[in-house]
């Protein structure tokens, strides 16, 4: 099996091939949330395997392991898996890694001669680490990111010379790849109180001051009751217990919901996100889980899509907040539901 892309799609892997043969050495691919970069990524390992090449593919979280794994799975490219729980075969062509084990295994581990390192943007010291064991060793670089700037607004000039990019998500959505949508702000809480450290809220008083606003739990509520009644919605929250807080209200007031969360083995996220899936209940809410890489039919393997987002996690990151709302915005029959309750859109417009 090949990958088979997009006329624009191919156009961008083109751009990033001719910058690497000009003598870029490290080259950022943008391209906007649910655009097929894990794909367009896929065509050029492909490429890379079939011309003699090695190449790794790294991704941050599990989640991304599990999904790139099976759209691996579906091409005719042996891999090996540089993960808690997989064996490594260094002879292998391709490697996928998950960067926090790859960090740690840098002195046993043979750098490839082209590196993809899936959502670039997110990673500190040790996908610094990684860069600089890759860049010495002469591998090619190829950065892959929706919002090309770290969550704390810093550009990415430090690791890639060059970068391509890709369509904007206007015009995805014009051409029908991404999903039109319908915006809402009902609510918004008073953050003056809440202090800003690096560019971000202070997470505990963030935490603190959402968990005890209640009021806003219930405009959340009844705002998806009104605009988006029946739909698939996820929920982003600050916290485990503000999560339990939002589910609950939900559930009290006679809509199905569901809590995830990254302390969760992955059976019991697999399991809750199929049952999501099947309309067992039609709100989701998460921490911090499903904000990058999240491809919801992939994980729950079948076809189905976010079809509405609230948002009760205020953000300071303009980066972070594009992939949160890119979630909701995959291609569909009906306009996508956007419920802004943090404020976010005065934030960041």
């Amino acid at each position: 099996m090949t990958v088979q892309l997009y006329p624009d799609q191919l156009d961008l892997v083109t751009r990033v091939r001719a910058a690497m043969g000009a003598g870029h050495r490290s080259v950022l691919m943008q391209s906007a949330t649910g655009s097929g970069k894990t794909r367009m990524a896929l065509d050029m390992v492909t490429g890379a395997v079939r011309k003699g090449s090695s190449a790794m593919f790294t991704v941050p979280r599990t989640e991304l392991l599990l999904q790139t794994m099976e759209t691996l799975s579906g091409y005719d490219v042996p891999f090996s898996t540089i993960a808690p729980g997989f064996s490594y075969n260094p002879v292998s062509a391709v490697h996928l890694a998950m960067t926090p084990t790859l960090a740690r295994r840098l002195d046993r581990v043979q750098p490839p001669r082209v590196m993809f390192v899936d959502e670039c943007h997110f990673g500190g010291a040790e996908l610094d680490r990684i860069i600089a064991w890759a860049k010495a060793a002469g591998s090619r670089i190829v950065g892959l990111s929706a919002t090309p700037m770290k969550t704390n607004g810093k550009g990415m000039g430090l690791w890639y010379d060059h970068m391509e990019e890709g369509l904007s998500v206007a015009e995805l959505i014009r051409r029908g790849r991404l999903s039109q949508f319908r915006y809402f702000g009902p609510s918004a809480p008073d953050l003056s109180g809440v202090k800003v450290r690096d560019g971000e809220y202070v997470q505990a008083q963030l935490d603190a001051y959402m968990e005890q606003d209640t009021a806003i739990i219930g405009d959340a509520v009844q705002t998806y009751r009104k605009r988006a009644g029946g739909k698939l919605c996820v929920v982003f929250a600050t916290s485990r217990k503000h999560a339990g807080m939002i589910r609950d209200a939900f559930i009290a007031a006679g809509i199905a919901a569901q809590m995830i969360d990254g302390t969760m083995d992955a059976a019991t996220r697999k399991r809750i996100v199929m049952g999501f899936a099947r309309r067992e209940y039609t709100v989701l809410v998460n921490v911090a889980l499903l904000t990058f890489g999240f491809d919801l039919a992939q994980a729950a393997g079948m076809p189905v899509r976010i079809e509405a987002l609230t948002d009760l996690c205020p953000r300071k990151s303009l980066p972070l907040q594009m992939q949160v709302w890119g979630r909701a915005l995959r291609a569909g029959d009906e306009p996508a539901v956007i419920m802004d309750h943090a404020n976010n859109w005065r934030e960041h417009g």
